[in-house]
């Protein structure tokens, strides 16, 4: 993926992610009570971006924030350390990684209908 093509594409997968129950979620699991810079959503969203592109190392993935202008305008972040990311991903609660899942895969078998949903490969799996 080229780096002209990273903003629409990153901005196309995060378009089923719920704001409204990602921020609901953090309210409810107090997790960005102290947050300046790295919250649960902009976090997510770099994840996101880290397992589009397989980056796996939090150092690759913050020299990508820093060299990268078309990722930070939209993740709306322009530096992050490897430390923080590693602090940030201790600290998520996987309550709300997992509510936002199933809130993506609702709405995806809604899009797509349950079986052609279910035949992507990166569907195949049980949700229970």
């Amino acid at each position: 993926m080229d780096k002209n093509t990273i903003k629409s594409t990153l901005t196309e997968y995060l378009i089923p992610l719920n704001p409204k129950l990602m921020l609901e979620q953090i309210e409810q699991l107090d997790l960005d009570k102290y947050v300046k810079k790295l919250d649960s959503v902009t976090t997510a969203k770099l994840f996101v971006f880290a397992q589009l592109m397989q980056i796996q190392s939090y150092t690759d993935i913050s020299l990508n924030v820093k060299q990268n202008g078309k990722l930070q305008e939209t993740i709306n972040l322009t530096t992050i350390s490897t430390s923080q990311l590693s602090r940030k991903w201790r600290e998520m609660d996987p309550a709300f990684l997992e509510s936002v899942f199933r809130d993506f895969v609702q709405k995806l078998f809604q899009r797509l209908g349950m079986s052609k949903a279910a035949g992507k490969r990166f569907l195949r799996f049980r949700v229970s």
